[in-house]
Formats: structure tokens, sequence, C-alpha cells
């Protein structure tokens, strides 16, 4: 039997351009970006659970024999994108910009399209576009307890925890983050950030949105147990117009911090797996087997040789680390015998080099082949730490 796969895509293709005998009317988009859509509701039944429920004698709306379906959330851009994946199984998701592949997931959710979700999903892990990270809370919150989205959301959730401070606490939309899904974020056992940073941070948002009147009910009776201080600052914010939040100190984080404008923590972890050369897994950072402290940085210190081996020179192993201009790539490398002014080279078989763009998966290291010639005294400019057993 003789299958013309290509011919009956080209035919659903033309039927949809042409619109030849439909009977479904569709206005997507809103205002004046609203598009008449012509389509069929056989067709759109077979793909889409979605449509056979819209179509259904309970829900169906219909004018002049035809069924009226209004979609002012889904732009007619988006629409016809997914009606062509619905009669061909063609998708070009490269056409879409990063704001609209946002957009793009919360329609074929509302749609309920499961093969164009797995498609979608594969794409964004494979690419790791921009978006996931502009984007990353509201891509957790549209995925959060939803089965269908399970890979995506594993994949933000890991983001988020690796760039905690990037991702989650400097973005406008945090303050608004569903209570659920921050409390499995704060959880997560690879979320690395200090509790101070999270403190003023929730503090900040909390005494923002705390309506007084619910403070007055709610906390106020309990006001012996809480700081003196605190309550008047709280009475002061709610009582005195355009008075600010203030924050309070607590002790220093029991997480590793990162003195870094390169790196992460998250970046220490994948340094302290290569120096033990462990290549299928990672340190967690809450238990990390050495501790990198800053020794060097050109701009704070100065980009000359003289003050590079001041700070660096007999310091013992050492992490340089350096951001190629105008990218996302780091490169650097390990130095596990110590700095010296000489110009020479020495002898190691544990020394290093390595690159990365935007996270474990993009990491790649390389060690010596010729021992003899592993480590050369230069004037390079680094950023530069110092590498302690614990």
């Amino acid at each position: 039997m003789s299958i013309y796969w290509k011919e009956l895509v080209n035919d659903y293709e033309k039927l949809l351009e042409t619109g030849k005998g439909y009977e479904v009317i569709i206005y997507a988009g809103e205002n004046e970006n609203i598009e008449e859509i012509y389509a069929h509701s056989t067709i759109l039944c077979a793909r889409s659970q979605y449509f056979c429920t819209a179509f259904s004698n309970v829900w169906a709306y219909k004018k002049d024999g035809k069924f009226i379906f209004e979609k002012p959330n889904i732009s007619s851009h988006l629409f016809k994108m997914i009606l062509r994946y619905i009669y061909t199984g063609k998708i070009d998701l490269t056409q879409l910009k990063s704001y609209e592949i946002l957009q793009f997931l919360m329609a074929i959710d509302e749609l309920i399209i499961e093969s164009l979700v797995q498609c979608i999903q594969e794409y964004v892990i494979e690419h790791k576009c921009e978006f996931l990270h502009k984007y990353s809370i509201e891509i957790l919150e549209l995925t959060y307890q939803n089965g269908l989205f399970i890979n995506l959301w594993d994949l933000c959730l890991n983001e988020i925890c690796e760039e905690p401070e990037k991702l989650l606490i400097n973005s406008d939309k945090f303050i608004n983050l569903k209570a659920p899904v921050l409390e499995i974020i704060l959880r997560h056992d690879d979320f690395a950030l200090d509790e101070i940073i999270i403190w003023n941070n929730m503090s900040r948002t909390t005494s923002k949105y705390f309506k007084r009147q619910n403070f007055f009910r709610k906390v106020y009776p309990y006001k012996k147990l809480l700081p003196k201080r605190l309550v008047y600052d709280i009475l002061e914010f709610h009582m005195i117009p355009g008075k600010g939040p203030n924050f309070y100190d607590i002790r220093p984080s029991r997480v590793p911090t990162c003195d870094s404008i390169i790196i992460y923590s998250r970046h220490l972890a994948i340094f302290a797996c290569w120096i033990d050369r462990k290549k299928k897994t990672y340190y967690n950072v809450r238990n990390l087997p050495y501790k990198f402290r800053l020794l060097y940085r050109a701009t704070r210190d100065g980009f000359s040789s003289e003050a590079f081996h001041e700070k660096c020179d007999d310091k013992g192993m050492t992490i340089s680390v350096a951001k190629i201009k105008d990218s996302d790539q780091i490169i650097g490398g390990y130095n596990p015998l110590e700095w010296e002014s000489k110009d020479n080279y020495k002898s190691t078989t544990s020394s290093f080099i390595f690159s990365f763009k935007d996270g474990k998966k993009t990491a790649k290291v390389s060690y010596p082949n010729n021992k003899q010639y592993a480590i050369h005294n230069s004037s390079e400019d680094y950023e530069v730490f110092q590498v302690i057993k614990v």
C-alpha cells in the first residue's frame, strides 16, 4: 500500500489557506488587531479535545450556520501558527520572538494540544533561549502543577536555583510570585542564596503589601513577641505617607557566597568538581569541599602585571576567570601550583582550562596533555580566587 503523506499534508494546508467549506469563524486578537480566521470543526475536534468541548451543544455558539469562536487573548499570528500545526503538523518556532514564546505557551496550554506542548518544551530545553531567563517567573507559575509542562518546570526551577538573584530576586515579578511556588523554590536543595538577601526582599514585599487593617488585627495583638523597634517601624510605615520600610541585619548566611562580578555560587560547585575530577556529578553549593577567596579583580586592583602578581603570588591553588567582552561566555583556568613573577613553565597534570556560556550543560573543561608546559607565569589580567581545601 502506497502512502502519500506529503500530498495529504499539502491538501490540508491548501484547505486552511483557502477556507473552502469552512463552518468555523475564529476572531483572534483584540481591538484593532482582531482578525477573522476560517477553519473546519471536524479537523479541529480531531486534533484537540478543547475544540471538541467548545463545539459541543452545551458550549457552541452559532450564527448563520457558522460556529463563532472568540479568542481575544491569543493574537492572530499565534493562532494561525497553531492552526497550521493542527492541519499539517508543521511548526517553525524559530520565527517567534522571546516574548511570543511565553504567549504561545499560554495559548497551547489553554487549547490543550499535548503534542505541541512536547514540541515547544523540547525546543526551549535544547536552545535555552533568552526568554527562559527573561520570563522565568511567569513560566514557573504557568507550569506549576501542570503535568503537561513537567520538563519545562524542572528546567526553569533549576535555572532559578542556579541564578536566584538574577532570575528571581531582581525581577519585578518577584513580589507577585505565588506563595506555593516561592515555598518550593526556597526549599529546593540547590537554592543557594544568602538569607540576608532573601530576608530583605521578603520583608520589603510583605511590608509594602500588608494592609494596615490586617496588621492591626492579626499582627499587632502579638506585639510582645516582636522586637519593639520592628513594631515601631511597621507602624511608622503605615501611618506616615511616603515612609519606606526599614531593613534589619541578621547573621551572615551559612550558604557560601561568591564575591565576583563574573560568576555565581553555582560556578564554584562546578570548579570544585573539576578540581576533584568528578565528571558526571556536581557538588551541592551548600557543601563544597573548597573555599574560594577573591584575591584579585582587575577593575578594582588595577590592570598591571605588578598588581596581579602582588595579589596572587605565593597563594597556593587559584582559579582565574574572565568574561569575553560583549558575550555571555566565561573562560578561565585552574592553577594547582603557586603563581610567581618569574617567566617560566611548571609541570603538573592537575591544572585545567574551561569555558561555558549559560550553565552546566555548556561547560567545557580540558586537562593538559603535556604536563611539562602546563603552567606559564606571565602578565595576564584575571579575576583570581584562592582555592582553600576545607
